[in-house]
C-alpha cells in the first residue's frame, strides 16, 4: 500500500523540500510564474534562429510529454496549476523524471491530465486514496508506463517510465528525507545568489565534482549563470596565467587556468565524457591552452580536436582573482566544420560523424555568441559564472 508523506503543500515551500535527497539532478523554480517568463523570454529570443527552441514549439512539447505548457499563464490556469508565488520542482531520480506542480483547482486539473492520458494513447485507472494522495496509473494497453498524483494542493506527473507508480512513491516520501537538508546540496548553493531557477546535479560516487549548484538568469539576451561546485579535493588554486600567450588564430575554445587535484580530475571526467581525450589534460596545475580546428582524418572521436598548450615560460602571473578563463567561440566551430562536404562520409566512421554533427549542431551554433565561463577558488570548492549569449 501506497502511504506517503508530502510536506508544505499549501504554504510557501522550499522547492528542494519537493524532491527526494537521492534524486541525482533537479530544476527548482521558487515561483512558477516568475521562472516561466525568464525563460519565456529567453526561448523567444532564441526562437528567432531556432524555430524549434520558440515558446509556443516548446509548449506544445510541454503539453505532450507534461500535459500542461507551464510557459502559457492561460494553459497553467486552464490546467488548474498554480502559479502565484507558488514552487515548482523537476527531479531526476534513478533515470526517471518526476514534475511537482502547484495545484490551484483540483477539479480543472484532474480533467486535464485525464485528458492528457487520452490524448497519449493512454486510459487513466481508477484513482486508487490513500493517506490523502489520489494516484491514477496511465495503462497503454496492459502496460502502466505514466502515472500522476494529487496531494495536498501537490500534483506530481511521471510522464514515462518502467515503473511510474515506484517513481511516484519515492517523490511522495521526498518529506521524509528531502533535498532541501542534504548535505551536498547545502553546500553546492552556499554563496550562490538568490534566482527564480536553480539547477542541481550530484557527482556520481568517488567522481572529483561532489556536487554543482547553479543560479540561472535566462533573459532575453541570452543565459547568465552564477553557482557553485563541490569538490572532493581542492579544485582551483591562484589566479589563472594572465593572457600573455596569444592562442592561435581561430581558435574556437582557450581555457586559462590554475587547477588544483580536483580541478584536474573533474576537467578529465568532462573529457572522457565528451568523447576526448583526456590526455590533452596538462599536468601542469597553471596552463594555458587552445583548441585550435578539427582534424577530419583522426582515426578516433576524442582524437580529431587539435589543440596546443601554451609553453610553461610564457605563462606571466595573472593579475585578477579568477583561476579559471574559458572562451568558447561558436561561430568558429562553424568554420572549422564548413570544408566538411557529405562526400568526405564515404572516407570512414570519423568523417561521417563530424557531418552529423555539422548538419544536427549548425542551427544552434549560429544562434550561439561568443561564451565566456570563469571561477575562483572558494575554499576547496569553486565559484563560477557563465555568460552564454543569443548572437544578434
Amino acid at each position: 500500500m501506497l502511504v506517503p508523506l508530502l510536506v508544505a503543500a499549501a504554504v510557501a515551500v522550499e522547492p528542494a523540500a519537493l524532491v527526494p535527497a537521492r534524486a541525482q539532478a533537479a530544476l527548482l523554480a521558487t515561483d512558477l510564474g516568475v521562472a516561466a517568463g525568464h525563460v519565456t523570454e529567453l526561448l523567444r529570443s532564441a526562437g528567432h534562429r531556432l524555430p524549434y527552441l520558440s515558446p509556443s514549439s516548446q509548449g506544445r512539447e510541454q503539453r505532450r510529454l507534461l500535459g500542461v505548457d507551464l510557459l502559457d499563464e492561460s494553459d497553467r490556469f486552464d490546467a488548474g496549476v498554480d502559479s502565484g508565488g507558488a514552487a515548482a520542482a523537476f527531479a531526476l531520480a534513478d533515470g526517471t523524471v518526476v514534475a511537482s506542480l502547484p495545484i490551484r483547482d483540483a477539479a480543472r486539473a484532474r480533467e486535464r491530465w485525464s485528458g492528457w492520458a487520452l490524448a497519449t494513447g493512454g486510459v487513466a485507472q481508477r484513482p486508487k486514496r490513500s493517506g490523502g494522495v489520489t494516484l491514477i496509473a496511465v495503462k497503454h494497453g496492459t502496460r502502466v508506463d505514466a502515472a500522476y498524483a494529487l496531494a495536498s494542493g501537490r500534483l506530481l506527473v511521471c510522464p514515462s517510465s518502467r515503473d511510474p507508480l515506484a517513481a511516484l512513491a519515492v517523490a511522495l516520501a521526498a518529506g521524509k528525507k528531502p533535498l532541501a537538508k542534504d548535505a551536498a546540496f547545502k553546500a553546492a548553493f552556499a554563496a550562490v545568489p538568490a534566482s527564480p531557477l536553480r539547477a542541481w546535479l550530484r557527482g556520481e560516487p568517488k567522481s572529483a565534482l561532489a556536487a554543482v549548484g547553479a543560479a540561472l538568469f535566462p533573459a532575453t539576451g541570452g543565459l547568465r549563470v552564477d553557482g557553485r561546485a563541490v569538490a572532493a579535493a581542492r579544485a582551483l588554486l591562484a589566479d589563472a596565467p594572465a593572457p600573455a600567450w596569444s592562442a592561435p588564430s581561430g581558435s574556437f575554445a582557450i581555457v586559462r587556468a590554475s587547477l588544483g587535484p580536483g580541478g584536474v580530475g573533474a576537467l578529465r571526467e568532462l573529457f572522457r565524457r565528451a568523447n576526448l581525450d583526456a590526455g590533452l589534460v596538462p599536468d601542469a596545475p597553471r596552463f594555458a591552452a587552445a583548441a585550435t580546428g578539427i582534424d577530419y582524418r583522426a582515426r578516433r572521436l576524442e582524437q580529431v580536436v587539435r589543440s596546443v598548450v601554451a609553453p610553461s615560460d610564457a605563462l606571466s602571473t595573472g593579475a585578477g582573482a579568477d583561476a579559471l578563463v574559458a572562451d568558447f567561440s561558436a561561430a568558429e566551430v562553424l568554420a572549422a566544420l564548413r570544408p566538411l562536404t557529405p562526400l568526405m562520409a564515404l572516407e570512414g566512421e570519423v568523417p561521417a560523424a563530424l557531418i552529423g554533427v555539422k548538419l544536427t549542431a549548425s542551427p544552434l551554433l549560429r544562434a550561439l555568441g561568443p561564451a565566456r565561463l570563469t571561477a575562483r577558488a572558494d575554499g576547496k570548492d569553486g565559484r563560477f559564472h557563465l555568460d552564454a549569449p543569443i548572437a544578434p
